[in-house]
C-alpha cells in the first residue's frame, strides 16, 4: 500500500525509455512574438568539481508548447562570478533546450542568464545560488539490513532558501524479474537530519519482491532559490538555482 506521497512504477528500462521518449516539436523564434515566449531556466550544482549546469528551456505560450529554436544571430549566455559561457543547443529523446556548464557554485553567487533576441535588448533573468552543503552520513554504497534505521545527515543551513525537498526512491527486483521503482516525495524540512525506518517501509513489504536480491534506497536532497525572470518573456516562466545532493545505499533481507 502506498501513501498519497508515493508513486510506484513497474518498468523495464526499454519500456521506460519508450514511455518517456516523445517527439518535441520546434518553432523558430522568427515565427513567434515576444508576448508568446515562456522560459524555464534551471541552474544546478551537485557539489562536484565546483561547477554548475545551466539549462534554458524556451517554449511557445507555456510548458506544453513547442520548443523555441533560436535564429542565427541569437544566443543565450550565463554570467556568474566574473565568468561567462554561451548555452548550446541540445536535443535528445526528452526534447530540446540550451545548456552549458560553468565553473562556479559558491553560496550566494548571482547567475545572470541573458537571452539576446535578434535586433532587441537582452532578456535578463537572475537567481542566487543557495547555500552549499554536504551529506555526512550514510556513506555512498553503505549496506543495511531491512529492519535497520538509515539516518541521513547533512549540513544544517545558516541561510534561508526558497524551499527544500528530500525525495527518495526504493528500487527492488520482483519475482518476475522486472525492475520496481517506488518514489516518495517531500519527506523532510531542511533540518540536517532524516531517518528512514526500513522495518516500517511499505515498499519493502510487498509480497512480490525477490528477497534473495538486494533493494536500494536513494535519497535526493535539493535546496532551491527562485530568482527573477525577465518580464520580456510574455508568458512568464521561472528561473531557479539548486544545490542537489544524493546518496544511495543497499538493503539486504
Amino acid at each position: 500500500m502506498f501513501t498519497k506521497q508515493t508513486k510506484a512504477l513497474f518498468l523495464m528500462a526499454p519500456v521506460a525509455l519508450a514511455i518517456v521518449g516523445c517527439s518535441d516539436e520546434e518553432t523558430s523564434t522568427a515565427d513567434v512574438k515576444d508576448s508568446a515566449y515562456w522560459a524555464d531556466i534551471q541552474v544546478n550544482s551537485n557539489g562536484d568539481k565546483n561547477s554548475s549546469t545551466v539549462k534554458a528551456d524556451l517554449k511557445v505560450s507555456g510548458p506544453t508548447g513547442n520548443s523555441l529554436k533560436l535564429q542565427k544571430g541569437e544566443k543565450i549566455e550565463v554570467r556568474a562570478g566574473g565568468l561567462s559561457k554561451e548555452l548550446k543547443y541540445d536535443k535528445d529523446f526528452l526534447g530540446s533546450d540550451y545548456e552549458t556548464a560553468i565553473g562556479i557554485d559558491e553560496t550566494g553567487t548571482e547567475f545572470d542568464v541573458r537571452f539576446y533576441p535578434l535586433g532587441k535588448k537582452p532578456f535578463i533573468s537572475t537567481v542566487k545560488m543557495p547555500e552549499k552543503y554536504a551529506i555526512s552520513a550514510p556513506k555512498q554504497g553503505a549496506v543495511f539490513k531491512s529492519n535497520e534505521m538509515v539516518q541521513v545527515l547533512w549540513d544544517k543551513p545558516t541561510q534561508k532558501s526558497t524551499r527544500f525537498k528530500l525525495d527518495a526512491t526504493y528500487q527492488c527486483t520482483p519475482k518476475d524479474g522486472q525492475t520496481k521503482f517506488s518514489y516518495v516525495y517531500d519527506l523532510s524540512k531542511d533540518t540536517g537530519s532524516y531517518t528512514f525506518d526500513l522495518a516500517k517501509a511499505e515498499q519493502l513489504k510487498a509480497s512480490d519482491i525477490d528477497r534473495s536480491k538486494p533493494c536500494y534506497l536513494e535519497a535526493v536532497l535539493k535546496r532551491t532559490n527562485t530568482g527573477e525572470l525577465s518580464k520580456e518573456y510574455g508568458k512568464g516562466g521561472k528561473i531557479e538555482a539548486h544545490q542537489t545532493r544524493k546518496v544511495k545505499v543497499q538493503i539486504n533481507f
